[in-house]
């Protein structure tokens, strides 16, 4: 029996994505580092804890402002898809 076993690796073009400053006021910068130094067909979306998107940038760049300071103090997701696909969450702390 040959039964490997091991990581799935995603189909993605991500390295990594970074947030900061993080806890923040409401500013935050986020860099994503790729493979081929594209963010086409990406998405980033932010949810509440409930799971409920209450903030979405179709356009994005390599390195993005994102300005929450309109949004309540506590903890939010930043979900980055590229085409239509979840690639990498991190969790928000807005102060």
């Amino acid at each position: 029996m040959n039964n490997p076993v091991g990581i799935e690796e995603k189909n993605s073009s991500f390295n990594a994505l970074n947030v900061y400053p993080n806890p923040s006021s409401g500013m935050f910068k986020v860099q994503i580092v790729s493979k081929n130094n594209g963010v086409e067909n990406s998405v980033i979306k932010i949810a509440n804890v409930f799971g409920e998107e209450i903030f979405e940038n179709k356009t994005i760049e390599a390195k993005t402002d994102l300005d929450l300071s309109a949004l309540n103090n506590g903890v939010y997701f930043l979900n980055l898809f590229q085409d239509n696909k979840l690639i990498s969450t991190k969790k928000l702390i807005k102060e």
